[in-house]
């Protein structure tokens, strides 16, 4: 059931009906309504998006409404300007004012704006934060009330306006110091206890990526490192450890938590540790000397590259900079070996093959990336001898690249052009929803919104700034890396013709790549193996995608001996070849994943039969959910099992695991409670990478019953984070009143909210409400009310036109700029008008027919092929539409990075797409899909006349 009244977004609301809102307001202030009115909508026109930034305006009064407020609105037009340019630019801004109304006066009636603070500002203003609190997480949690204040104050800057771009990421790294830096010392505490008096903790906090280079932006992870000072023993035993290596580590594991932990106040950071030494498998804390061992006798190329953004950031500074003083020789050895310009070229072109380069501005072609490497691979070649050059921030080193004469100055300043260029329109990307993203909006309407917002006056104007930077810095990344023009066929042995031969859709870029795998596996260099990997490539009839992910496979040095096992095994090859030729993301779990691969090659059957697998690594959940969906989906993809099973199955996963979650709190929780799914989740429905929407409900037994459940409802979410990685995302917005209220309902609360507040589209979700787990009395008494409001209550007069109302709102606002067929969920004729007609047949029929009360569509279409509440060859038509579609949504979540339901631009994973989905060709399944989309609208406005009866 698709969450329109829940998501506030600037294409889901009433317009005139929010202007009739606004005006009522300025009514009740003293304000002069048609006059406020007419200066609002002028001022709108004036904005990048003025639907997103009217809805928001809206909401931002409703939260807080104060007549001060509006009558200042009146007055002082530029107070009107600052919240409309946030309101349109910034959801994620947005909702921070509309949680904290009072922020608004205080970024505007004090210097906040206009202030740059440094990191000594913000750690005393973060540490007069928590000062009135006693308790670790109320500290913890006005810690992230500052933060969050802080973000606003910032990013408000940066739309007004009133800071460049370096200035904002500058600032933002500022902030993330002092925030681990006043966490680390809170848990430093807790976990000394008694002993914090007399303990000097010597552990420090090494920020690298952009971190370290004081480059943060506004969604990014922060990548640390904890180091100490020496190993030794440390006598302890309230704290039940015996060595400093325990306790530091303890220490680490802490702040690494309470940094990714969600918490009613949201979370600070996610947190990537994988650039310490050993990465994933090795220690989270080591000595200085453990840590120098490593990297003189393991350390790698990339990791020296890595290492020159390296600084410290928070703890015993006097211990990192030691640290960081003993690795310089390993970052900037006087005297190269070999040149690391051939392995930094390597890594971008395996980067890029991975890439879809016309979207990704961080990582195509003449991203950020390009200047990155550009400037990284100058410091290592010369910075050794000049210590000058040694700089971690990017756009100050390549001032010192361009005075040494290592770059023009005119390559300098169009490298500084084009970086700053690039870094403001990753702003502007992750300000709008505060998502982690480098990636151009698909939509056209929302790419016409980006220009707007960086002050461009249409698309094409924005596009050719945008290629004409691209251009300029690849040219100048080709020249320091001096890339060859003549394609890696040549290299290969491979000619052009060769390749076209096996119907590659790009034959220069399968030429690169299959020159690739050689270079990993020179076994295959061979006339005959390479005419059989051609042809097991062409295999499943999507060669380009499959050669993509292959090299993927190949790239991974660990794999190396599995994957030529792999390749000389019929059955074997013809498994790797399905995942290479039908998924990116199944490529990828096998990639990184080297047990899985060896799972798959030497034990098929843990893969390939029926149930769960992997029991052993229930310790380790976010693994546990990937290695099961690869199972899942592998079956799926070899036919064992069909599209309905495979839903089920994935919900059957998630539920052995919230299930196991919900066994660790039931012990311990002192209010009875219980939890339900909702949503395609609980229509077990879900697919690959699926959130998960739930609805936590508890029963009353005292006055302190209300925080216990919440504590318990906060636990469980914060359950399915470990060790910064995410086993699930729980999506609990569709509780009563919406993500700003409680995470847990009370039932009455919940009883009295359904009969007297609840909308009709809340109604109509309910139909897909099942219990999961919890308190089993709970859980009857809490379903005995939602069946009975769902189904027995009377439905409102007009609700079918309510209904109808609502679908074609849901299809208008949310397909705005594009071909509403071109949204497979939500456009005319998709997934939604299925889910829609079967919901409206429900509520008409469930209360005298109990057997249509399933919270399963593929069920319930069985169940209506003898109700004859349908023909007998619509409900055939309706179901083969629905496995169809879910079937092609799989592929596209399995092919592409979007969570959405729209079929990706790029050609090779449509050819893809249509050869899964047992289609000829791209147009074929185009085709295919039109005439399911015509279905679907034909038997949706039957079943309104149906429901009218």
């Amino acid at each position: 059931m698709p969450r329109t009244p829940q998501t506030h977004t600037a294409r889901t609301f009433d317009a005139a009906a929010t202007l009739d809102s606004i005006k009522r307001m300025a009514f009740e202030a003293g304000v002069p309504p048609t006059e406020f009115i007419k200066s609002l909508q002028a001022n709108l026109q004036r904005t990048a998006d003025p639907l997103r930034a009217l809805n928001n305006v809206q909401r931002f009064l409703s939260a807080g409404f104060s007549e001060t407020t509006l009558r200042d609105f009146h007055r002082h037009p530029v107070l009107q300007h600052v919240a409309l340019e946030i309101f349109s630019q910034s959801q994620y801004l947005a909702d921070i004012l509309i949680r904290n109304p009072e922020l608004f006066n205080w970024i505007t009636s004090t210097s906040a704006l206009g202030r740059v603070s440094a990191k000594s500002t913000y750690l005393d203003e973060a540490r007069r934060s928590i000062e009135p609190f006693e308790r670790f997480d109320k500290k913890i949690n006005a810690l992230k009330r500052f933060h969050r204040r802080e973000l606003l104050r910032i990013g408000a800057r940066e739309i007004l306006k009133e800071v460049v771009v370096s200035t904002t990421a500058d600032e933002l790294s500022r902030l993330a110091d002092a925030v681990v830096q006043v966490v680390l010392e809170l848990v430093t505490q807790q976990v000394l206890g008694n002993n914090a008096q007399t303990v000097r903790s010597m552990l420090a906090v090494i920020g690298l990526g952009k971190l370290g280079g004081g480059e943060l932006n506004f969604s990014s992870d922060i990548d640390l490192q904890f180091v100490y000072d020496a190993d030794g023993d440390f006598e302890a035993p309230e704290l039940r450890v015996k060595t400093l290596h325990e306790l530091y580590s303890r220490i680490a594991e802490t702040t690494v938590r309470k940094l990714t932990e969600l918490t009613d106040e949201g979370r600070f950071y996610r947190v990537d540790l994988r650039l310490r030494p050993e990465g994933t498998i090795g220690p989270i804390a080591l000595s200085r000397a453990a840590a120098m061992n490593y990297y003189e006798t393991r350390g790698e190329q990339w990791e020296r590259q890595m290492l020159i953004k390296a600084r410290v950031i928070a703890g015993d500074i006097e211990t990192g900079e030691r640290f960081l003083n003993e690795i310089k020789p390993f970052i900037f050895p006087r005297t190269q070996l070999s040149s690391p310009l051939e392995e930094i070229a390597a890594i971008k072109r395996k980067i890029e093959a991975n890439t879809d380069a016309e979207t990704n501005i961080k990582l195509g072609s003449g991203g950020i990336r390009d200047i990155e490497f550009i400037i990284q691979a100058l410091q290592m070649l010369n910075a050794g001898k000049n210590e000058i050059l040694r700089d971690r921030n990017t756009l100050t080193a390549l001032e010192h690249l361009s005075v040494a004469k290592l770059l023009s100055a005119r390559e300098a300043n169009t490298l500084r052009s084009a970086y700053t260029f690039h870094r403001t329109l990753e702003h502007r990307l992750q300000l709008l929803f505060g998502k982690q993203t480098h990636s151009l909006p698909e939509s056209p309407a929302e790419v016409e919104f980006l220009a707007k917002r960086l002050g461009f006056r249409n698309t094409a104007a924005f596009r050719r700034t945008l290629e004409r930077h691209r251009a300029t810095v690849r040219k100048i990344f080709a020249s320091v890396f001096v890339l060859k023009s003549t394609p890696a066929a040549a290299a290969s042995g491979l000619s052009l013709q060769a390749f076209r031969k096996f119907v590659f859709l790009d034959g220069r870029k399968a030429s690169e790549r299959i020159n690739k795998v050689f270079e990993s596996l020179p076994e295959w260099r061979e006339s005959k193996l390479q005419t059989k990997l051609l042809a097991a490539l062409a295999q499943y009839k999507a060669p380009d995608l499959a050669l993509q992910n292959l090299a993927l496979l190949a790239g991974n040095k660990h794999l190396r001996r599995s994957l030529l096992q792999a390749l000389s095994s019929d059955g074997a090859r013809d498994l790797v070849m399905l995942v290479c030729s039908r998924s990116p993301y199944l490529a990828h779990l096998l990639a990184a994943s080297p047990l899985l691969f060896e799972t798959l090659l030497s034990n098929p059957a843990e893969v390939l039969d029926e149930g769960l697998g992997w029991d052993l690594m229930k310790s380790d959940l976010a693994n546990y959910r990937s290695f099961n969906e690869f199972k899942i989906s592998l079956r799926w993809l070899k036919g064992s099992i069909d599209i309905a099973k495979a839903a089920n199955d994935y919900s059957n996963l998630a539920d052995n695991l919230v299930m196991q979650r919900l066994h660790s709190l039931s012990a311990d929780a002192a209010v009875p409670f219980a939890v339900f799914a909702v949503g395609k989740y609980g229509g077990k429905e879900i697919t690959v990478g699926s959130d998960l929407d739930l609805l936590f409900i508890y029963r009353k037994a005292d006055e302190s019953s209300a925080l216990k459940a919440e504590s318990v409802a906060r636990d469980f979410a914060n359950a399915f984070l470990e060790n910064g990685k995410t086993v699930y995302d729980i999506d609990m917005r569709l509780r009563p009143e919406g993500k700003n209220a409680p995470l847990a309902v009370e039932i009455e609360y919940y009883r009295d909210y359904l009969h007297s507040r609840a909308s009709l589209w809340e109604r109509q979700s309910l139909v897909k409400f099942r219990p999961i787990g919890g308190d089993e009395a709970l859980q009857g008494a809490v379903m005995l009310l939602v069946q009975e409001y769902a189904y027995s209550a009377p439905l409102p007069r007009r609700w079918v036109d309510d209904v109808a109302s609502m679908r074609t709102t849901i299809e208008r606002e949310r397909t705005k700029g594009m071909q509403s067929s071109n949204d497979l969920k939500v456009g005319r004729g998709g997934l939604v008008d299925i889910e829609f007609l079967l919901q409206m047949l429900q509520l008409k029929y469930g209360a005298e027919r109990q057997e249509l009360r399933t919270t399963s569509s593929f069920e319930l279409l069985d169940t209506l092929r003898s109700s004859k509440i349908l023909k007998r060859h619509e409900v055939d038509r309706l179901s083969d539409n629905l496995k169809f579609l879910r079937s092609l949504e799989t592929l596209v979540r399995l092919n592409a990075t979007q969570s959405g339901f729209i079929l990706p631009n790029q050609n090779d994973q449509r050819v893809a797409l249509a050869a899964g989905m047992g289609q000829k060709s791209v147009r074929s399944l185009l085709a295919r899909i039109k005439k399911i989309q015509q279905a679907n609208r034909a038997l949706l406005q039957q079943v309104y006349k149906i429901c009218k009866q």
